[in-house]
């Protein structure tokens, strides 16, 4: 199983499960060819734990890239939704575990709320501790740290992200061989947020990424976003490479989208998942 998840709490989150992640699950197909609206309603239609899982996903990529504003969040709450169903099924369903985890970080960041990023780490734990030489765990515990640690001095503090955390397990998945393209671009975007030794690493990485080949309308859009991250890396000005890596995320403008209600914890029984 193949993913990359990313998690934030006031900045910015912007990958998840790929399409190998969804192979063999009901919908699978329409979302590799990019058909996610379709892709959801198959896999919700089938009413089993691995069809919630992908529905979840594509709803993440239907609110995260396709819709804006209330439609956007609407989309994320449906996906919320349907990993609570898919875990209910399943308690220990990795892409289900991994796809709330996002989609929390999400909520927390659209509502600002601290609570989400802490319960998006609970569970990312949890998979590290589930399959523990698994390189999705680690791969996903270095975004958590990475955006976190990205956000601002009080968010390192209230949830105690660091950089250097994020390094650790960056290079530790890597190390385990994943072969991720989502993954891949998050160390990128990881490093394009450094100093000029780290900037000129992601530059190199970068076009190594660009010059891989994708087999999935996911992987293709994450090729065109870096490509434009590597433009701004080049141009060189910070601003601008921050400006960029807003520009680039999911859900891009969630902070702003807060009309509808939060989705509520004691509904999903996150606690009671916590401990499963």
């Amino acid at each position: 199983m193949k993913h990359l998840l990313t998690v934030l709490f006031i900045f910015f989150v912007s990958a998840w499960a790929p399409a190998s992640a969804t192979d063999g699950l009901p919908g699978a197909e329409e979302y590799v060819r990019g058909d996610y609206y379709k892709a959801r309603t198959i896999a919700r239609t089938a009413n089993t734990s691995d069809g919630y899982a992908n529905a979840c996903q594509s709803g993440l990529v239907i609110g995260g890239f396709l819709e804006t504003g209330d439609e956007a969040v609407a989309a994320l709450h449906g996906a919320i939704s349907d990993c609570i169903k898919a875990l209910e099924l399943a308690p220990n369903h990795y892409l289900a575990k991994l796809s709330l985890s996002v989609a929390l970080s999400f909520e927390g960041k659209r509502l600002k709320k601290i609570i989400y990023p802490k319960h998006a780490k609970a569970l990312i734990e949890q998979l590290m501790q589930q399959e523990n030489k698994n390189p999705i765990g680690f791969g996903a515990m270095g975004a958590w740290h990475s955006e976190i640690s990205a956000a601002g001095f009080f968010a390192r503090l209230l949830l105690g992200a660091r950089r250097k955390n994020a390094e650790f397990f960056y290079v530790r998945a890597l190390e385990l061989g994943v072969d991720d393209y989502a993954l891949k671009l998050e160390h990128v975007k990881f490093l394009a947020r450094g100093k000029k030794a780290e900037r000129k690493q992601a530059t190199k990485l970068a076009g190594e990424l660009l010059a891989l080949p994708t087999d999935n309308a996911f992987d293709d859009m994450l090729k065109g976003r870096c490509r434009l991250l590597l433009d701004a890396i080049r141009v060189g000005k910070k601003r601008f490479i921050k400006q960029t890596l807003i520009d680039i995320s999911a859900f891009k403008s969630i902070a702003s989208f807060r009309k509808l209600k939060a989705y509520p914890l004691n509904k999903v029984n996150i606690l009671t998942l916590l401990k499963s």
